[in-house]
């Protein structure tokens, strides 16, 4: 196989299974595991790790070798911030400048988003909605004439989605047993191929209506208050991690998991 091809086919791979939790955080990504498991040679599977460096996926010690990224409140608040500070500027540029058919782009996302939510009888997982919810929101700020902002945001979604995923998977590993420990939970769900069902997500009329008062004032180009909405959904997901005790229960950012 080409050396750029299976560069690609490991950074995509490890993108994937680190967002959506099957690496929970803190696990170690041996060189000698990766190559054995994608039969390839060390080569491609450093520049894949390097990749991921940069998107803030997994870190390196000089020590320890590469892993996945930790988790912390503050890392957590961190990336919230940023992410806040980039869509909504780019969301107030979008307002200003858009056009008609940025408005077409936003209802449509909007519809598919509200259709998606009704899955499952309003209980859709994170996986099913997480595609179109990310889709409602990079068409409001599409029009934003920046494509720096543009690469920010998606990044920043990113690693965003790493948290509310793991978020998700406590959440539901909680109201059924006792958590040992969040990395035991993502393995016992992860390794059941039922994992999709059981991650649901609570879809309740608040995660409905929020989006419906932000397209709403998106489309009436009151920025302020579209700019005001997006950054208490934007921080929504802090206090749901505060709420469901993560922090004080798994001890994360402060002991590091072996």
């Amino acid at each position: 196989m080409d050396v750029v091809t299976l560069t690609d086919r490991v950074e995509g791979y490890l993108r994937t299974a680190i967002i959506e939790g099957e690496l929970a955080p803190f696990s170690p990504l041996r060189m000698s595991t990766l190559t054995k498991k994608f039969g390839a040679g060390a080569t491609p599977v450093r520049e894949a790790l390097s990749r991921l460096l940069p998107e803030g996926l997994v870190e390196l010690s000089a020590n320890k070798g590469f892993r996945v990224r930790g988790v912390s409140r503050e890392d957590l608040l961190d990336i919230v911030a940023a992410r806040t500070a980039v869509e909504t500027e780019a969301l107030r540029l979008s307002i200003a400048h858009g056009d008609d058919r940025w408005e077409s782009g936003v209802v449509a996302a909007h519809y598919r988003f509200q259709k998606q939510m009704q899955v499952n009888n309003y209980r859709p997982t994170w996986a099913q909605l997480e595609a179109v919810h990310d889709e409602l929101h990079r068409s409001m700020f599409a029009a934003c004439g920046s494509v720096r902002l543009l690469a920010l945001a998606d990044q920043l979604m990113m690693q965003h989605n790493r948290y509310q995923r793991l978020l998700s998977l406590f959440t539901y590993r909680s109201q059924n047993v006792p958590p040992k420990s969040v990395m035991g939970a993502i393995g016992e769900i992860m390794a059941s191929p039922e994992h999709a069902a059981e991650e649901l997500v609570d879809a309740d009329d608040g995660l409905r209506m929020v989006h419906d008062d932000l397209i709403r004032e998106v489309l009436k180009r009151d920025s302020d208050a579209a700019i005001a909405t997006l950054r208490d959904h934007l921080y929504i997901i802090v206090e749901e991690f505060d709420a469901n005790s993560f922090w004080s229960t798994q001890k994360f950012g402060t002991k590091v998991a072996p």
